[in-house]
């Protein structure tokens, strides 16, 4: 549980600094720890959206959606 919060933490540090890959990594990680940890997946979800915009990448934008829709 400890380590997903740190890696969700310095996801969003990450995600701040527009570093998009490394922010996906920790929030990736932070999942890894608790698969069932909301934070991370609604900040994954979130960086996924960014790299859609930036790519137009449909299984992007859907896996996106599917990680938004479990945060609520």
């Amino acid at each position: 549980w400890e380590k997903a919060k740190v890696y969700n933490t310095l996801g969003c540090l990450y995600a701040a600094q527009k570093k998009w890959s490394k922010a996906k990594i920790c929030f990736l990680m932070a999942l890894k720890y608790n698969p069932q940890y909301r934070p991370a997946m609604c900040n994954l979800g979130k960086v996924y959206l960014t790299f859609y915009k930036k790519k137009h990448n449909q299984e992007l934008r859907q896996e996106a959606e599917r990680l938004l829709k479990e945060c609520h």
